[in-house]
């Protein structure tokens, strides 16, 4: 019962994470939770964190408009990540960079860009819990990045630094290298032109080296 309860917990966490990120700058508290296409509020039982999803068929009760699968994908990443933190997989400070990072990914899907300030908050309480590590090298190249654009962006950079609080310099590259394999897959399958964001595929690529690592693959 407590596995269940932690799962939902870490995706209700996740569902209100990703609003959040959908409705920025607007309030998240108001108006109440809606249909973005009709403006219908929704009902308490169309909120239940992938359940809802499923039972609606991943679309508007009123209009049918379809609902973002990032919605479903993001409750499912966060209920395994609250899940996995339960069974000691995890350690606090990861629990914190991964809901960090799902927020963040999520914004630069949708915008290519993030708010410093759901970034900067994380990432002072990890370097509270571990120090600093390689952290200053990325703030430093993100700062670069922003005066100076290469093709990745500071935000990708300052990504990196909160990442760079819990891992050494070759998981790091190893992690960096993953996403963009991921990256030039995509553009190769999507036969895609222009920019790119690319911290979902740091993302992904964090998770694969996690899940890698826990099965000893890395």
């Amino acid at each position: 019962m407590t596995n269940l309860l932690i799962f939902m917990l870490g995706a209700s966490l996740a569902s209100f994470l990703t609003a959040w990120a959908d409705r920025y700058p607007a309030s998240i508290l108001y108006p109440p939770s809606h249909c973005s296409t009709c403006q219908q509020a929704l009902a308490w039982w169309d909120l239940v964190p992938i359940l809802s999803y499923i039972k609606l068929g991943g679309s508007c009760r009123s209009c049918q408009a379809p609902i973002p699968l990032a919605s479903l994908t993001n409750e499912i990443q966060g209920g395994l990540i609250a899940y996995a933190w339960l069974q000691s997989w995890l350690s606090s400070p990861w629990l914190i960079f991964l809901f960090m990072s799902l927020m963040l990914s999520h914004f630069d899907r949708t915008s290519c860009s993030f708010p410093i300030c759901f970034w900067l908050v994380p990432h002072a309480a990890l370097t509270f819990i571990t120090g600093w590590q390689l952290s200053p090298v990325f703030l430093l190249l993100a700062l670069v990045c922003y005066f100076a654009p290469i093709g990745i962006g500071a935000g990708d950079w300052t990504y990196m630094a909160s990442l760079a609080l819990l891992l050494p310099l070759k998981v790091l590259l190893i992690i960096l290298q993953l996403a963009c394999c991921q990256a030039l897959l995509t553009f190769w399958y999507k036969k895609r032109k222009g920019a790119l964001p690319f911290l979902p595929f740091l993302h992904r690529a964090s998770l694969l080296w996690l899940i890698g690592h826990h099965f000893s693959f890395f």
